[in-house]
């Protein structure tokens, strides 16, 4: 069995996928902490339209991804 993520809202557990666990199995659920991942958290993430213009402007500035033939077979291949 492997194990899933999700969220504790409204008082109930929100998977995000599908469990695939047979009926009546137990299972451990804790909290974890998000301290110390890398990124964003929801109250650092800024939402004004300035910052959504920015990023906005970041991503139009972004070049193309050039993707060779040999690239393309390998990655079809693998």
């Amino acid at each position: 069995m492997t194990s899933l993520t999700g969220i504790w809202q409204s008082g109930q557990i929100v998977l995000d996928g599908v469990a695939d666990w047979p009926d009546g199995c137990r299972v451990l659920i804790e909290p974890v902490s998000t301290e110390g991942l890398p990124g964003l958290s929801e109250e650092q993430w800024r939402d004004s339209p300035e910052a959504v213009d920015e990023r906005i402007q970041w991503y139009e500035s972004l070049e193309p991804l050039e993707i060779t033939a040999e690239e393309r077979d390998a990655a079809a291949a693998w």
